[in-house]
């Protein structure tokens, strides 16, 4: 499919097509250490011949970098963004009723930058993506 554009084309609109499962992710600091996300999700929808999906939780470095001392990289610096550092199952939704948390995040053993936070909604054994939410919190120290 890959080759032909016109169907790779087509199965992408298709897909955007698809019912999704809300997915919204807020946060705030209530400390220099301690940071709240609020995770909600709506159930699977109807469509979904799965009965359930988790909920998984990804939290990564904004952007990273490494210095290279071997191999055709030798002497340089790569930057790296969205570098995945935890990726947990935190919950399941079905299509019977959604998703709704207070989860805190400790920042105490972070590293003093900007972080990214991915919630996202995926059938078991890397199955469908229903939905996934998305939002960046900042662990700068004073």
């Amino acid at each position: 499919m890959g080759s032909d554009e016109r169907r790779a084309r087509e199965t992408i609109a298709n897909a955007t097509k698809v019912m999704k499962t809300p997915v919204s992710v807020a946060s705030s600091l209530s400390d220099e250490k301690t940071a709240v996300l609020h995770i909600e999700t709506g159930p699977l929808p109807s469509s979904s011949t799965a009965g359930s999906a988790g909920i998984f939780l990804a939290i990564a470095d904004d952007r990273d970098e490494s210095h290279v001392s071997r191999g055709e990289n030798a002497g340089r610096t790569l930057m790296h963004v969205a570098v995945l550092r935890s990726l947990v199952r935190i919950a399941a939704v079905d299509k019977s009723a959604g998703f709704a948390r207070d989860i805190k995040l400790d920042l105490s053993a972070k590293n003093a930058r900007n972080l990214r936070v991915a919630v996202i909604v995926q059938e078991a054994d890397a199955g469908r993506v229903w939905g996934a939410g998305f939002t960046r919190l900042s662990n700068q120290g004073p």
